[in-house]
């Protein structure tokens, strides 16, 4: 933090990186403690829900692509943020032969986000 109160960069052992604005998990930010945590500097805008699905089949409907992006308009599935499917394969060495990794992300808009995905 600067002398201003304001972000000036991240510093991981002797080196600084320098930037005018740092976007993380609160987590990787000091206190007022000085112990990981929340610190008076974060400002949470929202929350974001995950899943990472072990497949034995391609996502239906996407012609057996070995990997895909989709990205489920808001407006279509009743959200007010798009939800994202990112989907790859055995080809990309990630996972055994016969084996593809979806993840599902999406912004939290409700008290049970596990029901959004």
């Amino acid at each position: 933090m600067g002398e201003d109160g304001k972000v000036t960069g991240i510093r991981s052992g002797d080196v600084t990186a320098t930037a005018p604005l740092v976007i993380c998990d609160p987590s990787y930010t000091m206190g007022p403690d000085g112990k990981s945590g929340q610190s008076a500097h974060c400002k949470p805008v929202g929350k974001v829900i995950r899943a990472i699905c072990l497949l034995n089949h391609t996502i239906p409907h996407t012609h057996d692509a070995q990997s895909i992006q989709l990205i489920l308009p808001a407006k279509q599935i009743g959200k007010q943020t798009d939800t994202y499917i990112s989907m790859v394969s055995f080809s990309h060495l990630i996972c055994a032969n016969g084996f593809y990794v979806a993840i599902i992300s999406a912004t939290v808009e409700t008290d049970e986000p596990e029901k959004e995905i």
